[in-house]
């Protein structure tokens, strides 16, 4: 999952915004896998705070992609 968000990073940064947009999509699918496996409260609080900034970034990105056209 954070090895998606790399990828999404270097994607952005080249302004590649649906591509950075895929691979946060990915890691938030990953991060949403390993949470159903967890029983701690707190590494779930954890991912669930990972999956916000996914979601965050992908909705910064939408509006990057949207300006641009």
């Amino acid at each position: 999952a954070h090895q998606q968000i790399r990828l999404g990073d270097i994607q952005a940064s080249a302004q590649k915004w649906t591509r950075a947009i895929e691979c946060y999509l990915r890691a938030i699918e990953y991060f949403k896998t390993i949470q159903k496996s967890l029983y701690d409260t707190s590494l779930i609080s954890n991912i669930q705070a990972q999956i916000i900034q996914c979601e965050k970034a992908i909705d910064f990105y939408h509006l990057k992609d949207r300006s641009e056209q």
